[in-house]
């Protein structure tokens, strides 16, 4: 979404909304943190600390409302609002992280190479692809990285199962 931001804005809104891609460009991000985030909480409610969620979260929403005074006005309100709401996501993620690490379950953050590593290769071939159509693009990068993601052993045979039962094979 980052890499289609601008054609993605233009093919839905046009023109008169082309503004609004930056902003798009940098809250994608938070749907990756949030995800994250999520999974981190998921885990201290389970081991039973569900208050670390809770202080957690009360600092990114500390920290979300402190960046919004800062960075809207330094930019264009919905490019502040985008980065703030990044940043304080990137702060709820350090501060789950460490309480998880410190309750004794770290994340295991190796999980995330194969699936950046396909994200980039994706991105490669998108970059040197801008002149076929938006919706050309967009099943070209899914089946890229999908591609990509399963070479690199980046899919387990539980997921291949998984797929195979969904699809009825």
């Amino acid at each position: 979404t980052s890499m289609l931001a601008e054609r993605i804005i233009l093919f839905l809104y046009g023109p008169e909304r082309i503004g609004s891609a930056l902003a798009l460009q940098i809250l994608i991000w938070s749907a990756v943190l949030l995800f994250l985030n999520f999974l981190m909480g998921y885990l201290l409610n389970a081991i039973d600390k569900p208050y670390l969620f809770t202080i957690s979260a009360a600092i990114s929403l500390i920290a979300n409302i402190l960046l919004n005074f800062l960075l809207i006005p330094m930019f264009p309100s919905y490019e502040g609002a985008a980065l703030s709401l990044v940043i304080s996501q990137m702060i709820n993620f350090t501060i789950l992280y460490l309480f998880a690490l410190q309750s004794g379950y770290p994340a295991d953050l190796q999980l995330v190479i194969r699936p950046f590593a396909a994200a980039a290769i994706m991105a490669l071939v998108l970059y040197f692809l801008p002149f076929l159509h938006l919706l050309i693009l967009i099943p070209l990068g899914a089946i890229t990285y999908f591609s990509v993601l399963f070479f690199i052993g980046g899919i387990g045979k539980q997921e291949i199962e998984l797929i195979r039962g969904l699809l009825h094979f």
